[in-house]
Parts: C-alpha cells; sequence; structure tokens
C-alpha cells in the first residue's frame, strides 16, 4: 500500500509557485506516488548532479526519474546514460510525465 503524499512546504506560497503547484497537481505524477504496489524507488545511476531512480509498479511496470540536482540553483543541463538492461524489458514504452506543464521558474 503506498504511503500518503506529504509536503513540508507553505501551503500559502502555492500561489505564487506554478512550478510546485503543476507537481502536486499533475495527476500521472500522482498515479506514480500512489501506485497500488506500494514499493520504494532507488537510485540505480549517479554522475555528478544527475541522478536516475526507479521504481516498480503494478502490473510489472516501472517508472524511471531522472533528476539534475543543480537545475533548481541556476539554468543548467545534464546528459545521463544508465543501461535499459536494468529496466529488464526488452521495448520500453516511455512516457513523459512533465509533458509542457511543469516548467521550473528561473
Amino acid at each position: 500500500m503506498p504511503s500518503p503524499l506529504m509536503f513540508g512546504g507553505n501551503v500559502a506560497s502555492l500561489s505564487s509557485d506554478e512550478w510546485t503547484t503543476a507537481l502536486l497537481t499533475n495527476e500521472e505524477v500522482m498515479a506514480v506516488n500512489q501506485d497500488a504496489s506500494g514499493t520504494h524507488g532507488k537510485r540505480v545511476a549517479q554522475q555528478g548532479s544527475a541522478e536516475v531512480w526507479t521504481r516498480d509498479l503494478s502490473g510489472g511496470r516501472k517508472a524511471v526519474a531522472l533528476f539534475n540536482r543543480i537545475g533548481h540553483l541556476k539554468s543548467s543541463s545534464a546528459s545521463v546514460r544508465f543501461p535499459s538492461a536494468s529496466m529488464n524489458t526488452a521495448e520500453p514504452r516511455i512516457s513523459t510525465l512533465r509533458a509542457n506543464r511543469m516548467h521550473r521558474r528561473r
């Protein structure tokens, strides 16, 4: 069973924080967070400030998250490589959950 989503920020400031509001109201992101498998994510790769995390989901699916840990400090990009064989699937179907809904403010 998934744990409840906990938000540790100032709820009153959300009206001026479009990025966080978009994240917390993105139904696809919340579906991954609340997936019935109840498994925990784990970091599978780290290269400098870039990290790759995976989480097994119900129905044999897998979520993969890419993070650029210095992106919140300034405009930056990162390249990340990790073997898709570690996902144990011959032909992955890729969906972008951010899909033009969440853009980090500068």
